[in-house]
């Protein structure tokens, strides 16, 4: 896969960062070599100023929601 990539910079989405992160079972043989790449420094990459903050936030079927009514101010 890493011969693919070609020789500028790669665009990686959210979904990379949280695959790798969670470990995710479908793709480990995708993104771990990636990665190992990128940390070696024999691939650059770019992504959204917002992926760190998305791959910070719990997914929503994942979170425990407390769902008491809002009080009231009056």
């Amino acid at each position: 896969m890493l011969s693919a990539l070609g020789t500028g910079p790669v665009a990686l989405d959210t979904a990379v960062f949280v695959y790798f992160l969670e470990e995710h079972h479908d793709y480990p043989e995708m993104v771990e070599p990636l990665f190992r790449a990128l940390d070696r420094g024999e691939v650059a990459a770019v992504t959204s100023p917002l992926t760190p903050w998305e791959v910070s936030v719990v997914p929503l079927g994942m979170a425990t929601w407390s769902r008491r009514p809002a009080k009231n101010s009056c």
